[in-house]
């Protein structure tokens, strides 16, 4: 977790400005490097079963007995662990959020993380003085990087894990919706849990082959391989097809200028059924009343830039895509497990 000061630190930095407060950016940096590398370790699981001392650990783990204390006193002072009588265990934080991989994938954010940081941040200054990646985008850096790409899917599924139930909730599709279209869909896992929630239900999960290949075992892992298809391609090249009773637009339109975005929506027009839904989910802008929230969402929408061009919207730029594409009825529903986040739903008129 983010160091925290005390009281008087907090004075002294923020107050008296006495104290450099950015040095917390840096001690934020060097965290970040200590639950990364513990995460790789396997640290967090070796602790799980009973508290070790340092000794057990670094048996457990191979690692160098000096080197393995000072990363357990580093856990420790930033709230991973904790010491009693010369043994180590885990904080509640890290049993609830770093050990099962379906709430919150720990090891996969970070091997995702490790790598976008030491690869591509030495190109960032450029991408700001310019806009031009020497990258492309994420998406074709990842395509010749599996292991990289599984991370990052593993990543989005923990998140539909942890919100999706949330999301679904709010979908309310009549019982005679039988055709879905999941553009962008990747892990497919909203599909799945749509189509075991209406058995009459037929999904087609729209993204690249390096995206896809997630979708195929989670597919397989759920029995759906009959009720949930997968349509390989560049989404502005493939034929959608028609005939769709929603469509869903998940974690994509900060991908696009708004040009691009209406383009997408006119897309979704023409292929839904009169009356059909669309669903989008994204990061909207806009003040949000935590300071975390208002922090992350800004984080957030500067490296969507650095990444891929992108960027996050208002309710207001959403409302005027539907208004000028044909779609009426517009809701938006806030995600309380994820501040920042609104699911935006529409029908085709």
């Amino acid at each position: 977790m983010p160091i925290q000061p005390n009281f008087l630190e907090r004075t002294a930095m923020f107050n008296l400005n006495l104290i450099p407060g950015v040095i917390l950016e840096i001690g934020g940096a060097l965290a970040f490097q200590t639950v990364a590398l513990a995460a790789k370790m396997g640290l967090f699981k070796a602790l799980a079963a009973r508290p070790l001392t340092s000794t057990e650990i670094a048996q457990t783990l191979n690692s160098h007995p000096r080197g393995t204390e000072s990363l357990l006193a580093a856990l420790a002072s930033i709230g991973y662990v904790t010491e009693k009588n010369g043994r180590y265990a885990n904080t509640r934080m890290t049993e609830k959020w770093a050990l099962d991989d379906e709430v919150f994938n720990l090891g996969a954010s970070m091997t995702f993380w490790t790598a976008v940081f030491q690869e591509l941040s030495p190109d960032w200054m450029q991408v700001m003085q310019t806009g031009d990646r020497p990258y492309g985008s994420i998406y074709e850096w990842l395509e010749n990087k599996p292991d990289i790409a599984d991370a990052f899917q593993q990543q989005l599924m923990a998140n539909v894990t942890f919100t999706g139930a949330d999301v679904i909730k709010k979908l309310r599709w009549a019982e005679t919706a039988v055709k879905l279209l999941d553009v962008g869909g990747g892990h497919g896992l909203f599909s799945i849990m749509l189509c075991e929630q209406h058995p009459h239900l037929y999904a087609t999960v729209l993204d690249t082959p390096t995206a896809l290949q997630t979708a195929k075992s989670n597919i397989a892992q759920h029995g759906l391989g009959e009720r949930v298809h997968l349509l390989q391609g560049d989404l502005w090249q493939v034929e959608w097809g028609d005939g769709y009773d929603a469509i869903l637009l998940f974690n994509l339109i900060h991908h696009y200028d708004a040009a691009k975005n209406i383009e997408l929506l006119q897309r979704c027009a023409a292929a839904l059924k009169p009356g059909g839904q669309i669903a989008i989910l994204d990061q909207i802008a806009g003040k949000l009343p935590g300071n975390v929230s208002n922090a992350i969402i800004r984080l957030i929408a500067l490296h969507y830039f650095l990444l891929a061009d992108g960027r996050v919207y208002t309710h207001d730029d959403i409302q005027s895509w539907f208004q000028q594409t044909g779609f009426t009825e517009a809701q938006f529903h806030g995600i309380p497990k994820a501040p920042g986040t609104s699911l935006m739903v529409a029908r085709k008129g």
